[in-house]
């Protein structure tokens, strides 16, 4: 038994070793920085253990995507960010906490001066009282004057209270608005300014979850821009970029109310279109169309135009109780049967084209 036990981690060592080998021998070859969110990445890309991962990295791959810098950091965002949410909602934990702790303190500073300050009334009320000759100006002065020295205190001690709250307040106005720019930054694509893939899932999730519950339609709508790689080849990756940016614009235009424009991965993107039918999705992708190829691409620097920029789209219609990957992959083979039938041009998932290209 023992010898099968030692047996089975050897080989668990052996293949951890040639993923870890395959992964920096990646890394190294396209020059990717080799931190721990990057190397984590890409063990998990030549482990094979999570399909989505793959599909990303290979469609970047394919389109000769430089994995630089924020590149990078949006692929661990998207894949391997939820312990990075777990740390990050330890340390708004421990900040706002701070915060809190600075009140309760000054209150309970303030609470005991308040105990204080009273008792020195009372006191000052019994010792009046006790006096036998009011007429005592002497005594009496002296009573006033301890009086006023505990309400001088007290007031330093009030202000000193405004003035912590004060500053504390501020401190949790700056924390809520650092944390909303964090929440809507965890959600955004860096570079196309739409949703991103984490904001796509949760997104899709809920609609379809609606959708059930309301017994409403539910769309999706993928795109894919046509021959992405030879325009990277031909221009470069920072016109690439600039295209990227073009169609993400392009988007946010046309996409209103409860409508979510995304960046799927790569040069793909999707729209979720909740109460809405597959026909009406399809309109709303050849609109999408039509304006993603009214675009004028012009290189910084040159005179001329770079080309029209266009995308295939794919639309499916949601199946109440369905697992979300099937509507996904029915919109997907729509696409490509766009892309089969000469590209630019939206195709339901029927196999009906909604328009030509033009």
């Amino acid at each position: 038994m023992s010898r099968n036990v030692t047996t089975g981690r050897f080989e668990d060592f052996e293949r951890a070793r040639k993923v870890a080998d395959g992964a920096i021998a990646h890394m190294r070859k396209r020059n990717i920085p080799a931190t721990p969110d990057n190397y984590k990445v890409w063990f998990g890309f030549f482990s094979g253990g999570n399909p989505e991962l793959n599909r990303t990295l290979k469609s970047m791959i394919d389109s000769d995507v430089e994995f630089k810098g924020q590149v990078n950091e949006e692929i661990f965002g998207q894949f391997f960010g939820d312990m990075a949410g777990v740390d990050k909602a330890e340390e708004w934990g421990q900040r706002i906490e701070e915060v809190a702790g600075k009140i309760l303190t000054a209150v309970a500073s303030t609470g005991k001066d308040t105990e204080d300050y009273g008792e020195a009334l009372r006191s000052f009320s019994g010792n009046l009282s006790n006096l036998e000759d009011l007429e005592d100006v002497t005594a009496i002065k002296s009573l006033v004057a301890g009086v006023l020295n505990d309400t001088k205190s007290m007031a330093t001690h009030m202000e000193d209270l405004r003035s912590q709250v004060t500053s504390s307040t501020d401190q949790i106005t700056q924390l809520k608005q650092e944390l909303e720019t964090t929440r809507r930054d965890a959600l955004t694509d860096g570079l196309t300014g739409v949703a991103n893939r984490k904001c796509f899932d949760v997104t899709l999730k809920k609609a379809a979850a609606e959708a059930d519950e309301t017994n409403s339609p539910l769309s999706l709508i993928l795109a894919d821009l046509d021959h992405f790689k030879n325009f990277n080849d031909t221009h470069g990756h920072q016109v690439g970029d600039q295209v990227l940016r073009v169609v993400g614009r392009t988007l946010i235009e046309c996409v209103k109310g409860q409508d979510t424009a995304a960046r799927y991965g790569g040069e793909e993107f999707a729209v979720i279109l909740p109460n809405t039918t597959v026909g009406s999705a399809a309109t709303v992708a050849e609109n999408i169309r039509r304006a993603v190829s009214s675009k004028k691409l012009r290189k910084k620097g040159q005179e001329g135009e770079l080309g029209p920029i266009t995308a295939s789209f794919g639309v499916s219609s949601y199946v109440p109780g369905e697992d979300l990957k099937e509507l996904i992959e029915r919109a997907d083979r729509a696409l490509y049967e766009a892309k089969r039938y000469g590209r630019n041009r939206v195709m339901s998932e029927d196999g009906t084209a909604l328009k030509q290209a033009g």
